[in-house]
């Protein structure tokens, strides 16, 4: 890329030299209103009614509806006295996930609580190139800087003022603005592209599981499971008590904790009974089994392997019981009457499961590699162009 012909020193020592034309200046003279946030207070949700926005609303740098709160009008017309969120003002995430920028693109009411600042933009100030700045690392660095921490990382609606913004005149913002859209744009097709890929690859991972472990073979016997593999329910523990140790403590979804106990011999498999349901893990080392997980106790010599093939593609959530948190009860498990393959069967079919999923594995984790190597170029693009790094005009 070429850079600009003159450059001067920008009389900020972690900034840099910018283009000779360029100015430096704080946001605080950058906007047209005192910078303010959402309501302080919760208000009552309801099914339908105008959108209400918090931090969890921005994703991926968008503001996003799908799924968000909604509030009263009377309730909507009480926050608007505070403020009132227009088409183009930048909502900046200032406490828990700090430094999060949406522009706001849409015309329809919505009100925002106040883990959002609402900045307004004056006419010194291209909309567009402003939230390509606020992404930028440099400013992200800033935010970072002026954030105190206590439970959870916040910056103050005084500090969000003094963040120093680099200013190119008004027309080479506007045109920085639009290259900026129009390269993160193909950039982000690119990234939903091979998102989308994955998705296909992980579809057709499952499909290779659910296609070897549900046929019928010869040698393949047709019993309740109680006769392949029984299960046994966790043990309690208190939360107090895994906290240290190096013995794996498996609850429900995964590894919560340690202990200095095993109640179970390594290899195993644990099956989640209640919170998330059905999670199935496998453990090579002895474990803790916790009460909110069941485990395989016994597996009457059958493959470790094509046992945890098996429970992940069974459809375990529909034997859970309850009408709030399910819970799974093992006995509906020993119950199921399925075809049970032979051990030198059961042998081929993890065999050529481990070999096609390894290959759909290397495959996912190129493509995932090939992501992170897209955004670190949007990020570093975005943060050369709004500093005069680069000219792209």
């Amino acid at each position: 890329m070429k850079r600009y012909d003159k450059y001067k020193q920008s009389g900020v020592k972690w900034i840099g030299e910018i283009p000779e034309h360029w100015e430096v200046r704080r946001i605080k003279y950058l906007i047209r209103e005192k910078i303010s946030d959402g309501p302080h207070e919760s208000p009552e949700f309801i099914d339908f009614g105008v959108p209400f926005i918090s931090v969890d609303g921005i994703q991926n740098g968008e503001l996003v509806f799908e799924g968000c709160r909604y509030i009263s009008e009377s309730d909507h017309a009480k926050f608007r006295r505070k403020t009132i969120v227009e088409k183009n003002d930048i909502l900046m995430g200032k406490a828990a996930s700090i430094g999060k920028i949406a522009r706001v693109k849409v015309n329809f009411d919505f009100n925002v609580w106040s883990p959002l600042a609402i900045i307004k933009p004056n006419e010194r100030i291209n909309n567009t190139y402003f939230e390509f700045y606020l992404k930028s690392t440099l400013s992200q660095y800033q935010i970072e800087t002026l954030s105190t921490s206590n439970t959870q990382k916040n910056i103050s609606m005084d500090d969000i003022p003094k963040i120093i913004v680099t200013l190119p005149p008004q027309n080479e913002q506007t045109f920085i603005a639009k290259y900026l859209e129009d390269k993160t744009e193909q950039i982000d097709k690119l990234i939903e592209n091979k998102q989308k890929l994955i998705e296909l690859l992980k579809e057709e991972r499952t499909a290779i599981i659910n296609e070897a472990v549900s046929g019928e073979g010869k040698n393949w016997e047709r019993k309740k499971l109680k006769w392949f593999f029984k299960l046994s329910r966790g043990f309690d523990l208190s939360s107090n008590n895994f906290k240290d140790g190096d013995i794996s403590v498996y609850g429900s979804n995964g590894c919560i904790g340690y202990h200095n106990e095993a109640t179970t011999k390594g290899p195993g498999i644990t099956v989640g009974r209640s919170g998330s349901v059905g999670e199935v893990n496998i453990i090579e080392k002895d474990f803790w089994a916790h009460n909110t997980c069941l485990f395989v106790y016994e597996n009457f010599g059958n493959n470790w392997n094509y046992i945890f093939y098996f429970l992940k593609n069974f459809d375990l959530k529909s034997l859970s019981s309850g009408s709030v948190v399910g819970t799974l009860n093992r006995n509906y498990i020993h119950d199921e009457i399925i075809y049970f393959p032979s051990l030198q069967d059961q042998s081929q079919i993890v065999n050529h499961i481990q070999t096609e999923t390894q290959r759909l594995d290397n495959t996912i984790s190129k493509i995932e590699k090939e992501i992170e190597l897209m955004k670190e170029y949007k990020t570093a693009l975005i943060s050369e162009a709004v500093t005069g790094k680069i000219k792209v005009i």
